[in-house]
């Protein structure tokens, strides 16, 4: 289960996410993809996943499913280095987080 601060950060960023054009890969995070990358730093101790690490690749293909996004998107949307830097993120927001 999450820790309730994350909850926080959710809500803080629950609004409708952009709609972006064919092509864009800058649309804001919704608050289930928020929700997966907390899921994901959670699940590696409240530490950075690393864009070579699997499972941020795994997420990326979710995030990038046309399930998930309609809308025809830039190659680099919700890739792996993205996943990894939203950890990166949710980590530093972390209330034990003591910086690098």
């Amino acid at each position: 289960m999450t820790d309730s601060w994350c909850v926080c950060l959710i809500t803080s960023n629950d609004h409708e996410p952009l709609i972006a054009h064919p092509g864009s890969y800058d649309a804001d995070w919704t608050r289930d993809e928020i929700i997966l990358a907390c899921a994901l730093a959670e699940s590696n101790g409240w530490r950075q996943v690393y864009d070579t690490d699997p499972r941020a690749k795994d997420l990326s293909q979710l995030l990038q499913s046309p399930a998930i996004h309609p809308l025809l998107r830039h190659r680099d949307f919700r890739n792996p280095a993205g996943v990894g830097q939203k950890t990166r993120n949710i980590v530093d927001w972390h209330p034990d987080h003591r910086g690098s």
